[in-house]
């Protein structure tokens, strides 16, 4: 599996794509996975806690959840201010290496519910994250009325098998 790499024209939307080998098709297919601005936090905050008091890399998460690093380091400057967790510089040969980020807001009880890069990785997607692409529902001009009710009534039932999804995966 390859996940998103800075060349993807997808990164500058927060697009996570993930190219499978489909060994019945015996081809490449690719899986897309947008999480939501609060997805992509919790995630972060889920990191974070799962390596507190460790140099965290800005650029390695924002690889992986496909944003840059501003978003990323945007995100990390709400948590601390938040006080959720504590940013202290790390040095290596008097350079500064990275931030080592430790969390300090109440203790959390693993539920397995949690959002982490593992589940937003996931092929089966157990929660539920956004797994389409606004291009593959672009109302095309030439399209007729119907076919444009028609592909509108395919993304309201994705949208909804999507969200009954999350609740059943958040409900178990």
């Amino acid at each position: 599996m390859y996940y998103t790499t800075e060349n993807e024209n997808y990164r500058k939307y927060g697009i996570v794509l993930l190219e499978v080998y489909d060994e019945t098709l015996r081809t490449t297919v690719y899986h897309y996975r947008k999480p939501t601005p609060s997805e992509r936090k919790e995630i972060i905050l889920n990191y974070i806690i799962d390596n507190s008091g460790t140099p965290i890399k800005v650029n390695y998460l924002s690889s992986k959840l496909a944003v840059s690093d501003r978003t990323i380091q945007k995100i990390i400057k709400e948590l601390a201010n938040e006080g959720l967790i504590k940013v202290e510089p790390c040095f290596i040969n008097g350079r500064q290496s990275g931030n080592k980020i430790t969390y300090i807001g109440e203790p959390r009880i693993k539920t397995g519910k949690e959002l982490t890069l593992d589940l937003l990785y996931d092929i089966t997607n157990p929660y539920g994250f956004r797994d389409w692409d606004w291009g593959e529902f672009k109302l095309h001009p030439n399209l007729d009325l119907e076919e444009r009710i028609n592909q509108f009534e395919i993304l309201k039932d994705h949208k909804e098998k999507l969200r009954k999804r999350r609740e059943n995966f958040l409900s178990k």
